[in-house]
């Protein structure tokens, strides 16, 4: 099209009095930008310069790779659209989602339904989120939680940061922070005459909770 995107399929039906192209049996389709977007079946609408995919849907942008039901992309916009069973993947980030967007000027996938985001340390969830696919940050909105097994810390809240290298969790609105910790207990039981009767093993946990305006959480390189 005039936009410079390239649409290759096996077969094609083109509607000359709507200028809307219906494909099927695989397609791909390359923006002027550079990302690929393919699938099984789709259609292309001249007169609004939108692709649609639907059956195993698949964009490539640079670094970041996606995989969902349905797809569709907006040439006049620039924005590609994903629906239903959403993963994404950049390096070792793994994302999930039932509803996203990638704004190829920008370079942000913004989630927005069913969101989770699971990185080498930390597990994210959120109502939203704006993932940045250059530097790997996100920002965070709603019902946020961080967990980080690795030090036993839990972030909740409702607008926050995170940050990846290195790592920084920031909540400001309605943050709260649990530690836990969980130790193992021997408990021995023994007769008079010093023979075991019981050995079991019994954990201990225990949780503190703190609350503040803004709650804050990183890593320092040692």
């Amino acid at each position: 099209n005039k936009k410079g995107d390239h649409l290759k399929t096996r077969y094609l039906n083109y509607y000359t009095h709507d200028s809307t192209a219906v494909f099927y049996n695989g397609a791909a389709m390359r923006s002027k930008e550079g990302q690929i977007i393919e699938g099984n079946n789709g259609r292309y609408e001249s007169g609004s310069r939108n692709f649609s995919f639907e059956g195993d849907v698949q964009m490539f942008a640079d670094s970041i790779f996606v995989v969902a039901d349905k797809g569709m992309y907006s040439s006049n916009y620039g924005r590609a659209f994903f629906y239903d069973h959403i993963t994404a993947w950049k390096e070792r980030d793994t994302l999930h989602s039932n509803s996203a967007v990638y704004e190829n000027a920008k370079a942000i996938l913004t989630l927005d339904a069913d969101n989770y985001i699971a990185t080498q340390d930390q597990q994210i969830w959120a109502d939203r989120i704006d993932y940045f696919r250059e530097s790997g940050n996100a920002e965070l909105y709603n019902n946020i939680q961080i967990q980080d097994d690795a030090q036993k810390i839990f972030l909740l809240g409702d607008v926050g940061k995170y940050e990846k290298n290195p790592m920084v969790a920031l909540i400001t609105e309605n943050p709260v922070a649990a530690m836990w910790s969980q130790e193992q207990e021997h408990h021995t039981v023994k007769d008079s005459l010093g023979v075991v009767l019981r050995d079991s093993i019994s954990v201990r946990r225990d949780t503190l909770f703190s609350r503040g305006d803004t709650i804050k959480m990183w890593q320092v390189p040692m």
